[in-house]
């Protein structure tokens, strides 16, 4: 039970992570989250919660997410100047 617990958490920092990156780059396009809702074909609400780590993000959604931003994908999954653990463990979730 404690290392299922432990997995939840790492991944609900994961999806923060992400989020946030998410929430950083598009301010820095001076994009809208319902810019970004309309071309990825979704909701307003959605991407907020992306943003705000609240959901899980599949590949296909972020590499839309990133194509609209003008982006690699990694950009949203690597922290500049860091190590690609955030990148890692978000790819072991994703092939689970």
């Amino acid at each position: 039970m404690v290392l299922c617990t432990a997995i939840i958490y790492i991944h609900m920092d994961i999806n923060k992570e992400i989020g946030q990156r998410i929430k950083a780059t598009r301010l820095e396009r001076k994009l809208s989250r319902e810019q970004i809702a309309r071309r990825i074909g979704t909701t307003q609400q959605t991407v907020e919660k992306y943003e705000k780590g609240k959901i899980d993000i599949s590949v296909r959604r972020l590499t839309q997410i990133s194509n609209v931003l003008n982006v690699g994908i990694t950009h949203l999954l690597i922290k500049e100047g860091h190590d690609d653990t955030i990148f890692n463990h978000y790819v072991s979730l994703q092939l689970k």
